[in-house]
């Protein structure tokens, strides 16, 4: 999490996502009222342009995150992974979030074990 939170583009927006283990919620700009000049309307142009932009890259970077995370685990932990039902899914959607929690139920199994 720390290199993707240095790394990537709207990293705050990644790293809040994979630390809470859902995707951060963005509020879209306000509507204007009726008195709005002209300006104001091309401002709210770019204001919704760069909106959907920052919504729609963490969500790339989500799906790039993926391969990192999966490439930091060692062979027996990735062998581990493919859970029938749940790997097919994950490893479909190149989900990062159910990654790691995937990660973290192996963890917390092996714990247990113990």
């Amino acid at each position: 999490i720390e290199y993707i939170g240095n790394e990537y583009q709207n990293r705050g927006d990644v790293r809040w996502s994979l630390e809470h283990e859902k995707e951060k919620p963005l509020a879209p700009p306000t509507a204007l009222g009726g008195s709005a000049t002209d300006v104001d309307k091309e401002i709210f142009k770019i204001e919704i342009y760069e909106f959907v932009k920052r919504r729609n890259k963490p969500r790339s970077n989500l799906e790039s995150s993926y391969s990192l995370i999966l490439g930091q685990c060692s062979e027996i932990t990735w062998t581990q992974l493919h859970i029938p039902g749940e790997w097919e899914a994950t490893n479909d959607a190149s989900d990062a979030i159910k990654l790691l929690n995937l990660i973290k139920s192996l963890s917390h199994r092996t714990t247990n074990q113990k």
